[in-house]
């Protein structure tokens, strides 16, 4: 695969439409249709449909992989199909020409010999009658003649010494022609209102664009920059978190967690932590099951039952190793319970149900929320708040956010989710990570004020420098 990309940047400001686009139409929210064709294409097609936003349009031009010809015949004789192998070397779209050839030079030869001979025919004929619609066939005949011999290809093709080179010559236009695109924009309202722009051409005034083998996207540079960035801050952290104490601004529901679990203890009642109904495949869930191992440990060090609920078959087995693992760290393997970690229901509202009757039977005294949720995520919370257990909640779901922050005590909102683990557990690794992307975060920040600040005096450079939108 090779990547053609073609900058629109100057040919948005050239093809600017007035004021409105028809009358009435607001042209702030047009779309834009690119549309391509190759040298053999007979007319445009379209691309990609971008908003106004967009400054840039990749085309990944792939080589030929498949060939297709159709079965002209069947030789009895030999058994064998027949195929009318054909290169196609260029199109006259507005005339209706075509310039395609045999594998064979002499086939080729023999036909360009034939429609001399038809040429020789019409002028005959016409002379003796004054045909009209054989003066328009000739015409056609002579344009197409024409088109042939004076094609690039035609004109090197015939120097050959060869069949093979007159071959070879002929499959490089062939490849130069399928390959070769020309671009234009249809902007529209998506309704009935539209206008066609010029054939995109670039500085030189060139209007046909090849594709170029890259070793490197260099429309990505910014995003290797900032890699090495991230890369040189996690050195970094790394570093000063193994020389001294870093701070980590205090999250209000993992302080809590030792109270919400010392309470658990003090009623005699279990701790139940739902890590939602997300898959391996999800972050959250790994997330989630970091900040298991650390609830594992309070619950090991206060000798508390855990209760861990599961609606993933494979989240299952990897949950009763970490708790079997943390319980082992605090000193209490006997206390570790393989029952108490199961499965419930691989479906949304029944794995729900079984939650909340979990809830309601045990009398849990504390519930931990982290993971996957959705609509299920008020159903459960609102079920431990009726029965006062202590709740802290954690999630990516956005849409769930708000009912968390409503039904219970502590919501880790964002990001806290994701230091909740390098938090509790203070590990050097984890913390550096978490600090490598605090630090990387401030490199934003300033890029996005240095991008406003250059927006507002019209310097467009820097943002034209960032590969998505």
């Amino acid at each position: 695969m090779v990547s053609q990309e073609v900058v629109y940047n100057e040919y948005f400001k050239r093809f600017q439409p007035q004021s409105t686009f028809v009358n009435g139409v607001d042209i702030s929210k047009l779309y834009f249709d690119v549309q391509q064709k190759s040298m053999l294409d007979w007319d445009f097609s379209n691309g990609i449909r971008a908003n106004a936003l967009t400054r840039t349009y990749d085309h990944m031009v792939p080589f030929e992989d498949v060939i297709f010809s159709p079965i002209t015949g069947f030789d009895a004789q030999s058994g064998r199909f027949l195929f009318d192998v054909r290169l196609s070397i260029a199109v006259d779209a507005d005339n209706g020409y075509s310039f395609d050839v045999p594998l064979s030079r002499e086939l080729f030869g023999a036909e360009m010999a034939e429609r001399e001979r038809n040429i020789q025919e019409l002028e005959t004929k016409i002379a003796a009658s004054g045909d009209a619609e054989a003066l328009a066939e000739l015409e056609y005949l002579k344009g197409e003649y024409s088109f042939i011999t004076g094609h690039p290809a035609y004109v090197e093709a015939e120097a050959a010494t060869g069949d093979k080179a007159w071959r070879k010559i002929m499959l490089k236009w062939r490849d130069i022609a399928q390959r070769s695109y020309q671009y234009r924009l249809i902007a529209t309202d998506t309704k009935s209102a539209f206008r066609i722009s010029d054939i995109y051409q670039d500085e030189t005034g060139n209007e046909w664009f090849y594709p170029v083998s890259q070793w490197f996207d260099t429309s990505k540079t910014l995003t290797l920059i900032a890699t090495i960035l991230l890369l040189i801050l996690v050195v970094y952290a790394i570093v000063i978190t193994r020389r001294k104490e870093v701070y980590i601004r205090p999250i209000a529901g993992l302080q809590e967690l030792d109270n919400a679990i010392g309470r658990a203890t003090e009623m005699g009642r279990p701790v139940m932590f739902v890590p939602g109904w997300g898959t391996l495949g999800d972050v959250c869930t790994i997330a989630s099951l970091m900040i298991l191992a650390q609830v594992a440990k309070k619950t090991a060090e206060y000798d508390i039952r855990l209760i861990n609920p599961h609606c993933d078959y494979m989240v299952l087995p990897l949950a009763q190793e970490i708790v079997s693992t943390s319980y082992s760290e605090m000193g209490r393997p006997d206390s570790f319970n393989q029952n108490d970690i199961f499965f419930v229901s691989y479906d949304q509202f029944p794995f729900c149900a079984g939650v909340n009757g979990i809830t309601v039977r045990e009398r849990v005294a504390t519930i931990f929320y982290m993971g996957f949720f959705n609509a299920e995520a008020l159903l459960l919370t609102e079920t431990g708040n009726q029965t006062g257990a202590i709740q802290i909640a954690a999630t990516d779901a956005v849409t769930q956010i708000p009912f968390f922050i409503t039904t219970c005590d502590y919501t880790l909102i964002g990001e806290e989710f994701y230091a909740a683990s390098a938090y509790l557990s203070r590990n050097h690794d984890m913390v550096s990570m978490l600090k490598a992307q605090d630090y990387f975060k401030l490199f934003i920040i300033l890029g996005i004020v240095v991008g406003t600040l250059l927006s507002t005096l019209s310097i467009s450079g820097f943002i034209h420098m960032f590969p998505l939108e």
